[in-house]
């Protein structure tokens, strides 16, 4: 899957090959295949060649056209047929690939060289930086935020406090850490952690997105009676003041060709 070429004018130019990486074994598993699938169909044709990557819930890789057809999740048995397993070539030498696992001593494996690689990963080992430190590692050119950036702002306490150190304005916060056995933290035992933190507060995952196990509550018991959904997936929750009528605002933010662009707000 080399990609095929674009005339301009009278020249040729040839596609660039996008391969987008998603699944994985995160509990946002679902949400990264509603984003891939958006930016698949979002990629220019005339412009470029896409490789779909998924990783399955078993950390299984695979690609094939049939994974750009919404209808085919989840995969069974029978539906994978029609794929490719497949590994990152991670020898860092030359053009980025992936290589075929169904390989045999008269068969060679599938090779499918690519240019750039589009991570869509929802929650942890994917969006936290360690997909990010695979592509680092495999010399393979990709987008979005570098390893570091990836683990510290999926980390909301880290980010919290690296905010606070740069004096910029914040809402106050709590980290409820997962107890070591269990996963039920009683009223008596939150009081301290909570402090003198008012209600009504937002109470979600320390590591996760925003799609599961967010929660509001108004009293310490309430915090109790969500804590073990949320820890069933973190290994801690973080405890924010609940802000009614607020507004968000989007910007995203590039460095990409030099100087310092925004998108629209």
């Amino acid at each position: 899957m080399t990609g095929g070429a674009l005339r301009m004018g009278t020249g040729m130019a040839k596609k660039k090959t996008i391969a987008v990486f998603f699944g994985g074994r995160s509990p946002e598993h679902d949400v990264s295949v509603v984003t891939a699938l958006q930016v698949m169909s979002a990629l220019d044709s005339t412009r470029y060649e896409v490789v779909p990557v998924y990783l399955a819930g078993n950390g299984a890789w695979w690609t094939g056209e049939a994974l750009r057809d919404r209808s085919f999740y989840l995969p069974d048995a029978a539906r994978l047929k029609q794929l490719t397993q497949v590994t990152l070539d991670m020898t860092a030498s030359g053009r980025p690939r992936l290589i075929g696992l169904a390989a045999s001593l008269i068969r060679r494996p599938a090779v499918f060289p690519f240019d750039v690689a589009i991570p869509s990963f929802h929650g942890l080992v994917g969006e936290d930086g360690q997909v990010q430190g695979m592509f680092e590692t495999a010399g393979v050119p990709y987008t979005g935020m570098r390893t570091m950036a990836s683990a510290l702002l999926m980390d909301k306490v880290a980010t919290k406090r690296v905010l606070e150190s740069a004096g910029i304005p914040m809402l106050a916060y709590r980290e409820i850490p997962r107890p070591a056995e269990g996963l039920l933290v009683t009223p008596q035992e939150l009081e301290p952690l909570v402090g003198n933190l008012a209600p009504p507060w937002c109470v979600k995952p320390s590591h996760l997105g925003s799609s599961i196990g967010v929660a509001r509550a108004t009293t310490v018991q309430e915090v109790s009676d969500v804590l073990p959904e949320i820890f069933r997936y973190d290994s801690a929750a973080i405890l924010e003041p609940f802000v009614d009528n607020m507004v968000e605002y989007n910007i995203a933010v590039s460095q990409a060709f030099g100087a310092l662009t925004t998108s629209a707000i």
